[in-house]
C-alpha cells in the first residue's frame, strides 16, 4: 500500500523496496542510487527496523537522509526507541489510504523543499 500510495505522488521519480532489512542493505550498499528519504516499518523479517535505523546511521553518506519510521505500533516505548535511534519522525500507519496518501505527501514536501518534518506520532 505504501509502494502504490508513493508511486501516486507526481514528486516521486523513484521508488525502491525491500521485503526485508538484508535486501533493504543490499540496495543501500549497491551504490546505484542514494535515496532522498527512507520509509521504515517496525516489524520486518530478518531485522527489526530498529536494527535497521541503526545500520543506515552508521552508513557513510547516510547520516542526515531522512528516515520515516511509518508503522502500526502506537506503543511509546517504540516512539521513544525509534526517536532515540535518530528517525526523522514517527508515524503511526493511518488507517485507509487516502489519509496514508494524504500523510506520505506531506512528508515528501517537506524532504523536498528542505523544511522542518516534526517529530511526530
Amino acid at each position: 500500500m505504501i509502494v502504490d500510495t508513493l508511486a501516486s505522488n507526481q514528486s516521486v521519480n523513484s521508488i525502491k523496496s525491500a521485503d526485508g532489512g538484508r535486501r533493504a542493505f543490499q540496495l543501500l550498499n549497491s551504490g546505484a542510487f542514494r535515496p532522498d528519504i527512507i520509509f521504515l516499518d517496525l516489524n520486518m523479517p530478518q531485522e527489526n527496523g530498529f536494527q535497521v535505523l541503526e545500520r543506515v546511521r552508521s552508513m557513510s553518506g547516510f547520516e542526515t537522509v531522512p528516515v520515516i519510521i511509518l508503522t502500526t505500533s502506537a506503543r511509546i516505548e517504540d516512539v521513544r526507541q525509534s526517536l532515540r535511534g535518530t528517525a526523522t519522525s514517527f508515524i503511526v500507519k493511518p488507517d485507509n489510504s487516502e489519509k496514508l496518501k494524504s500523510k506520505t505527501s506531506e512528508i515528501i514536501r517537506c524532504v523536498m523543499d528542505g523544511s522542518y518534518i516534526e517529530k511526530q506520532f
